[in-house]
């Protein structure tokens, strides 16, 4: 896969606050949106519990509205394995940078036959981004 691909794939930002302080926000920013957040979960502790070596932090965040979830569902139940969306908070190994980052919705949505999905998909993806944009931005989310 292409580096401009994943660039066009990926929703992504760099924060200047901390790793605890940018999750800490996660399910607040979620709520403001209309999203429920369903889990996170420490990836780099999973790791870790398994015996595997892992440099840096990683958190995984999953959410979703479920209203748009099941409409786009009674559409196609196809979806059901897109869901719910995802999205992490890492910083890169051996630094203290941290990044939001999150598969954006629509180069998903295209591995299944549904115009209804795609139009409520590019409006998921509008709140993602803008989710991560206030997640990366500072402490006032």
């Amino acid at each position: 896969m292409s580096n401009q691909l994943v660039e066009q794939s990926l929703i992504k930002s760099r924060s200047y606050q901390s790793f605890e302080e940018v999750c800490a926000k996660v399910e607040a920013v979620c709520a403001q949106h209309g999203f429920s957040l369903l889990s996170a979960f420490d990836l780099a502790e999973t790791f870790h519990s398994k015996g595997v070596e892992f440099d840096g932090q990683c958190r995984i965040f999953e959410f979703c509205n479920p209203a748009i979830a099941a409409a786009v569902m009674e559409d196609n139940r196809d979806a059901s394995a897109l869901l719910p969306c995802r999205m992490s908070v890492y910083t890169q190994p051996g630094r203290d940078e941290v990044f939001i980052s999150s598969v954006a919705p629509t180069s998903l949505i295209e591995l299944i036959n549904s115009p209804f999905a795609v139009e409520a998909v590019e409006e998921v993806e509008s709140t993602v981004r803008a989710m991560v944009m206030q997640l990366a931005s500072g402490p006032e989310a």
